[in-house]
This record gives C-alpha cells, structure tokens and sequence, in this order.
C-alpha cells in the first residue's frame, strides 16, 4: 500500500512538470509584435531636431523639406515657416548694335522729349539749344510748300481731333489750314506753347482745344479776338504743330502800366465795360521780380498811380527770365483778372522779348 502511494504521488510531479514546461514553450513561440514594453526612461535629445520624438500633445506631419516639422493640436498654433527660395533673375539680352538707331543724338531728341518738363530746371543757354534743335527738326519734316493744303474749319478740326479719327494718316505729307478768331494763350514748361481758336461766329461760347505754335511767342504777334490763319504738318511728337500765315488786324489793347492804372482809377465800372475780352500789351519798367520756388511766379510794373500792375507768369522759361533786370524795359501780354483797390492782375501773363517780335503777312482792310 505503502508503495503504491509513493508510485501515485512520482507520477503527479511529473505531469506537472511537463505541463509546465509544456506552458513555457507555448509563451516563447508567440509574435515578438504582441509584446509591448513601456520605457520610463527619457531618450537622449538628438542633435538634429528634425529627428527628435514628438513631444506631448504634439502631431508630427512631413515637411516640404522631408523633415517632420511640430504642430500644436491648439488651433492657435500653426506650423514653422519654411524659407523661401531666393528670388531668380532673368538677365535681358542686350540688344545687338544693328539694331540701334544711328541717327544722332540732336536729331531725335526733341521728338522723343518735346513737351517733356524734364529740362524745366536747366539753365536758359541749355534751354534755348533744346528748343533750336526742336526747330530744326521740325524745318526738316516739312512737306515742301508746293504739297497739297487741305482747308478745315475750327469746328471740322476739333470734330475730327477729339473724335481721334487720325487726321496725320488721312493728310499724310499735307498741310492742313484752319481759320478762326484767337481766344486765348498757355504756355506750359520751356516748350508747351499753344493757342486757342474759336469760330467767327461764337467767339466766346465754345469748347475749345489748343492748337500748338510753331513759334516761339504767339502773343507776340496776336491777341485775344484778332482773326488768324494757321497752317500745319504732322510730327509723331507733339503732333499736327501750327505756324502763323495770315493775321488780322491787331485787336491788342496796347498801354504803359500808368496809363492802364489810370483809365481804371478814373472809372474802374466804364473801364471794364470797354475792355471785357480783350488782351492787353503793357509796357514799363520792372520794378519787381516775385519767385515761385526756383522759377519766376509774378512780375509788377513801376507805377505812379496807387494801383500797383503785377502780371503772373509762372511757366516762363529760363531762358527768359535770366534776362529781366530790374529797371529795365518790360513788355507783357496778359488778359485782365482782377481789379481791386490796391492792385490790377493780369492773369495768365506772357513775358515779349524783342527778338521774338518776328512779322507776319497782315490781311487788307475791308
């Protein structure tokens, strides 16, 4: 019985040992995968921080640059900016001397900068060479005098003109001529000269454009509500430019500074009445000289009434004005603005130099 008991109990032990064993082999053929094990430990920072383990709270996302760059789950915190690219530059090839114009430097230069104010603040020799060159070329691009001379009234003129019905290619290497009454003058910067015409038969309810002159100085020669006859050709710049043919008879008021302060001193009312419309030509001594910045604003006459005579100029060029003298002979054409107690303005005012008093062909008396 003994031995029976001890046979009984050998044989329980070694079924447990071999379900034990059984047990542990089992555990050790299961996938490495399943097993999960958690480090407390911190991993050493690395050096590139495009390979360091997202920290809390953070979600990692591939860069442009195939980095992983940080981002917040706040929706306040936004992704870290990328560098731009350096900008690429095109380099212009640079054109080939065939190509570039030989003409002359003096040639071309007043057709591309004729009515440009960029030689408004050059000295008035530098001025007057510009303008000679202008000139010139312009003599040069006449078409002979025998060419074909189309006759345009004032208004089939401006009709055509602020309509851009392209008068130049219609009267190609012509001339065309236009009649009408002077209304009044601009001059803007060193070489901007125009006049304005109007029709005979509405000489101060129109809708007028300016005509540009050929000269210099066409104050010089008309004055508002005298009849002229304008002749033109066509440059590419500044376009159809307009010479003096024919005038009338000069409608010009023609006074010295004290004899215009005297007939509006004695009756200011009666004055106006006689003068309404017209241009005057004063002339006296200068007695000031009024600067608007670095350019001329005003000139004012010697006087012995208690009207004092200022004319404003502000556009005249300096090729003019470096030529006033204090105490010297003036000569102006202006269109009078104001007449108060104190003072006469004539507005807008044009400086007449002698040599520009060139003549022209002046139509018979009826």
């Amino acid at each position: 019985m003994a031995s029976l008991l001890r046979i009984v109990t050998v044989f329980i032990l070694a079924t447990s040992l071999s379900m034990a064993a059984g047990c542990a082999k089992q555990e050790d053929a299961k996938p490495k995968a399943t097993q999960k094990k958690v480090s407390k430990k911190a991993k050493p920072a690395s050096s590139d921080p495009g390979t360091d383990e997202p920290e809390s709270g953070t979600i990692s996302f591939p860069n442009l640059a195939g980095k992983s760059s940080k981002s917040s789950k706040s929706s306040t915190d936004m992704p870290e900016e990328q560098p731009s690219a350096p900008p690429v530059t095109q380099k212009v090839p640079e054109q080939p001397a065939s190509a570039k114009t030989s003409e002359p430097e003096e040639t071309i230069r007043p057709a591309t900068r004729l009515g440009n104010v960029s030689i408004t603040d050059e000295a008035g020799p530098e001025q007057e060479k510009f303008i000679k060159s202008f000139e010139d070329h312009a003599r040069k691009r006449r078409p002979a005098d025998a060419a074909k001379v189309n006759v345009l009234t004032v208004d089939e003129y401006e009709a055509q003109f602020k309509n851009d019905l392209k008068l130049h290619e219609k009267f190609k290497d012509q001339f065309i001529e236009v009649s009408g009454i002077v209304r009044s003058f601009w001059l803007n910067g060193v070489n901007q000269r125009f006049l304005y015409l109007a029709p005979e038969d509405k000489p101060f309810d129109y809708d007028m454009v300016p005509y540009f002159t050929f000269d210099r100085e066409p104050w010089g020669r008309l004055a508002a509500g005298q009849k002229v006859k304008l002749r033109a050709w066509y440059l590419d710049h500044p376009g159809w430019i307009f010479e003096i043919v024919e005038k009338g008879e000069s409608t010009a008021v023609n006074l010295t500074a004290d004899e215009v302060v005297a007939e509006f001193t004695a009756d200011r009312s009666k004055a106006r009445e006689k003068y309404f419309g017209k241009g005057f030509v004063i002339t006296g001594k200068l007695k000031q000289i009024r600067k608007q910045g670095q350019h001329l604003g005003s000139v004012i006459f010697e006087t012995t009434g208690k009207l004092q005579v200022s004319c404003s100029a502000p556009d005249t060029p300096n090729y003019v004005t470096e030529k006033l003298e204090v105490g010297k002979p003036l000569k102006v054409y202006g269109e009078l603005t104001l007449v108060d107690d104190n003072e006469m303005i004539f507005a807008p005012g044009f400086i007449i130099t002698p040599e520009r008093e060139s003549p022209a062909k002046t139509t018979p008396k009826p």
